[in-house]
């Protein structure tokens, strides 16, 4: 069965990524330990869910699954889309998803778990079931605090999406794009069975995670100033940005779209030679995702980015 793999440029500044073996550490990566919580659902230790909805509304529906349907080891993840009857957004009624760290609605941020190393890749097996021209996906995201700023800033930053049936597991990678040379203090994953962000989700469509590690260790060499010749992944920086975000990707790309993570503010931004601009300056601080169209590419690479004020 074809398998699409979508790496996702989701850069603050690019750099040339080269990889060494090292494995990183993710609170129970092989999803095998599970608590239940009311006799009504259960949450995999160490993560986050969409049953959390339930928080706010007993009859938003479970969205997440323990299953022995799994890879290898005791269990897996089992993410379905479903509609909800009471969510903190408009954005966010119909969704699945499973997070290693946490989401706070109230400010649209996402929160990792602690994490010091420096992979080039987060590695897992998956099988996936979409319902119509849905797609699901993974993004993560490696950050550190700069006391300089008082902000967070993004270190490496990559993932990948779904789109085809794929059944039985297969493994699966989200390459990291680094910005930095720094060392990480934390590190969020995202698993989506559906994009809420761009698309329309469908009701029905399933995602089955197993076996979640970082592999390798990455060396960089920026790249932010290179030729746009070289630019093998999208550029996106300052990130975060309180002004202007620039965009460099390669010459075939040519328009970008964006979604604020905990609204519906959206723009639309056309590329010249890969290279644009966004006005940053009157937008609402928080999350905004962005996806870049190639010529000739029929899924587009994905991003992120952070307005701070």
């Amino acid at each position: 069965m074809k398998r699409k793999i979508l790496l996702l440029a989701i850069l603050s500044a690019g750099f040339y990524v080269k990889s060494t073996a090292q494995t990183g550490v993710i609170p129970n990566g092989g999803l095998n330990t599970w608590t239940n919580f009311f006799f009504t659902y259960d949450e995999p230790n160490g993560w986050a869910t969409s049953n959390q909805y339930k928080a706010l509304d007993i009859s938003n529906p479970v969205t997440v699954f323990k299953t022995t349907d799994k890879f290898e080891g005791g269990f897996a993840a089992k993410i379905e889309t479903k509609p909800m009857n009471t969510a903190p957004a408009e954005q966010f009624d119909t969704l699945g998803y499973l997070i290693c760290g946490s989401v706070d609605f109230s400010t649209a941020e996402i929160k990792g778990f602690p994490y010091s190393e420096r992979p080039d890749r987060l590695e897992f097996y998956y099988k996936y079931a979409p319902v119509s021209e849905d797609e699901g996906g993974v993004y993560v995201s490696l950050t550190k605090w700069d006391n300089t700023t008082g902000t967070r800033i993004t270190v490496a930053e990559g993932g990948a999406a779904f789109t085809d049936n794929v059944s039985p597991y297969i493994l699966n990678e989200a390459i990291l794009g680094y910005n930095t040379d720094d060392v990480p203090d934390s590190a969020s994953i995202i698993f989506l069975s559906s994009n809420f962000l761009f698309g329309t989700p469908q009701v029905g469509s399933v995602l089955f995670v197993d076996n979640v590690s970082f592999q390798g260790q990455a060396t960089v060499t920026g790249i932010k100033n290179a030729p746009i010749e070289q630019i093998q992944q999208p550029v996106a920086y300052p990130n975060p940005s309180s002004t202007e975000i620039n965009f460099r990707a390669s010459k075939n790309a040519t328009r970008i779209t964006t979604a604020h993570f905990g609204g519906s503010t959206q723009a639309t931004i056309h590329l010249v030679n890969g290279q644009g601009k966004l006005d940053t300056s009157n937008l609402p601080a928080g999350i905004y995702f962005y996806q870049i169209f190639m010529e000739d590419e029929p899924t587009p690479f994905l991003g992120k980015f952070v307005v701070v004020r």
